[in-house]
């Protein structure tokens, strides 16, 4: 695979990655779908802020972008892999860069995220690379009646 940053003409790769990854979680919780690409003026001006930083890497194979992660500070933000890579060892291999990159190449310590309790697969592929968990928190969504 080939790590890079992100850059502009890349912005509608990265939608697609982030709205197919997000996708079933959000379907089965009721949360809004292609939020990524509605609001894809403050997905591109996060990514830009956070690339300057370092602090969003993509992986690539063969052209075609197989995941990425963000991190703010000693938080990971997002770590994704599009559905039709996933349970092939890409997300294993992600966070343990992006593990490397924050605590060997940073300093980092006490490196946190934060899944959903019913993403399952993601608790898993976290619980696998070393993550325990701390808190459990309740997820409820408000659905507004029209």
């Amino acid at each position: 695979m080939i790590e890079k940053g992100f850059e502009q003409d890349m912005l509608e790769e990265f939608i697609d990655l982030f709205d197919s990854s997000y996708f079933q979680l959000n379907i089965d919780n009721e949360w809004k779908v292609n939020s990524y690409a509605v609001n894809k003026n403050k997905f591109y001006q996060k990514l830009n802020d956070l690339n300057k930083l370092s602090q969003v890497r993509s992986f690539w194979l063969n052209n075609e972008l197989v995941g990425a992660y963000i991190f703010e500070q000693n938080y990971i933000m997002d770590i994704v892999v599009k559905p039709i890579f996933q349970n092939k060892g890409y997300g294993s291999y992600i966070i343990a860069h992006c593990i490397r990159n924050m605590s060997v190449d940073r300093s980092i310590k006490n490196i946190r995220l934060r899944v959903a309790k019913s993403n399952t697969g993601a608790k898993k592929l976290y619980e696998r690379n070393d993550f325990i968990e701390m808190a459990c928190f309740v997820e409820h969504t408000y659905v507004q009646e029209l």
